[in-house]
């Protein structure tokens, strides 16, 4: 029997294991195709704005439009934390879920077209949004057709269908983040380490997703790799970023613990949009509308469309050292928190990197250190706290940086996470 037993076990093992490969390699062509379209769109997007301002004017319509939108899209409007809200759809302690999680049921293929549509909308008449949502959303939503056949692969080789909607949300987070950003180690790490808040409460709880961690690691490779293969096949080249240069002082450790705090006003000022939509008693479907108003009234009163999009020239000014406005970062949280506390579709990520690395650039002049260098620890550890990914955002760094960057960005994030607060982006994390 222990013998029989024992093969048994092995059998299984290896069963799950290419049933994560194949899961894993479905989904990275999912995204990397999908990343492709979206990063091209986006790019269109960004062009034919600059080169016709009065977009602008016509944001408001737009929201009304994305009001529509969302109406009509169902689930898919919960974004990534409904495909957290999967993962965790058969675990015991549901109390410990929000409120407003999504409820359960199976990733809509909708999701897709409707996070490429509503961002690249959101983008189009100058809402201040990023792009990792709508890259994650786009592979969920590709890869869902496939899931019945890869559940029926499943149950042959004695994995469970639990285990392959699970799956298919690890590689959507790995394959999406990885492709979209061209960051495929860190879009490994992604994949695992977004789906629960940083803090274990108990030694079992770290144990637990140690363990987690590496039986979905797999997969998650393989899609963030394939991922970004099918991406750059496609046309897609991502920006190569300086080498981190400076010293390493008292300063990069006061700008982290800055970057925490600038997390956590950001999620702050996020809710306080949406909680203060909702108790206008305004309909859900104008809520979009108002805030393109507001993001249009803001533009014309500091009189600059700096942080409308993705704000990418400001980025690379912070990163290259030049000066900045002192309050470049306060600005693009508040266009941000307005785009998307009303409900227009898109991602923190790349605003949050922004808005890290001019708050690091300012402070750089006080603290004396070097702009460029602060502003990388800040745009990495805000995007580390928001997001409750410190581990991950460190491996990001490193690869945009060069790997010397994980040296100071890990101890880095791990203190801008801790000042910044338990809760997230991820409404949906354990």
């Amino acid at each position: 029997m222990s013998v029989g037993g024992g093969v048994w076990h092995r059998r299984r093992a290896v069963g799950r294991l290419f049933v994560g490969l194949a899961v894993g390699l479905a989904t990275g062509v999912a995204a990397g195709f999908g990343s492709a379209v979206f990063l091209h769109a986006l790019t269109w997007a960004t062009d034919t704005r600059v080169d016709r301002p009065w977009l602008l004017w016509l944001l408001p319509a737009a929201g009304l439009g994305i009001g529509f939108l969302r109406r009509s899209a169902g689930r898919a409007t919960a974004g990534t934390n409904l495909l957290l809200d999967e993962f965790h759809l058969d675990e015991g302690d549901h109390d410990l879920l929000p409120d407003d999680a999504a409820p359960g049921g199976r990733v809509p293929f909708h999701m897709a077209p409707y996070a490429l549509l509503g961002s690249v909308t959101t983008h189009l008449f100058g809402g201040s949004g990023g792009r990792e949502g709508a890259a994650v959303q786009i592979a969920a939503g590709l890869a869902a057709p496939v899931r019945p056949a890869l559940e029926r692969a499943a149950r042959r080789s004695g994995a469970s269908p639990v285990h392959v909607r699970r799956l298919l949300v690890v590689t959507a987070l790995a394959g999406g983040f990885g492709s979209v950003f061209g960051v495929p180690f860190a879009g490994t790490i992604f994949g695992t380490e977004a789906l629960r808040r940083w803090r274990p409460r108990t030694a079992s709880h770290l144990r637990t997703r140690v363990d987690e961690a590496l039986a979905f690691l797999p997969a998650a490779a393989v899609s963030s790799f394939v991922g970004h293969v099918v991406t750059t096949r496609l046309g897609i080249h991502h920006t190569k970023l300086p080498s981190l240069h400076g010293p390493f002082n008292l300063g990069v450790l006061i700008v982290a613990l800055a970057s925490g705090l600038l997390a956590r006003a950001f999620l702050a000022a996020h809710g306080s949009v949406h909680e203060a939509l909702r108790r206008s008693r305004l309909p859900v479907l104008v809520w979009p509308m108002v805030g393109g108003a507001v993001v249009v009234g803001l533009t014309l009163l500091i009189d600059t469309r700096t942080y409308l999009g993705l704000s990418l020239p400001l980025l690379d000014a912070a990163l290259l050292g030049a000066a900045l406005p002192t309050g470049a970062f306060a600005f693009k949280l508040l266009f941000t928190a307005v785009t998307l506390g009303s409900g227009f579709p898109g991602g923190e990520v790349t605003p949050l990197l922004c808005m890290g690395a001019c708050l690091g650039a300012v402070l750089a002049g006080p603290l004396g250190g070097s702009p460029p260098l602060l502003a990388a620890v800040g745009m990495v550890s805000t995007w580390a706290a928001a997001s409750n990914t410190p581990v991950s955002a460190a491996v990001m760094g490193a690869e945009l940086f060069g790997p010397i960057g994980l040296l100071v960005f890990l101890p880095m994030n791990v203190a801008a996470t801790f000042v910044s607060g338990a809760k997230g982006v991820y409404r949906a994390q354990r």
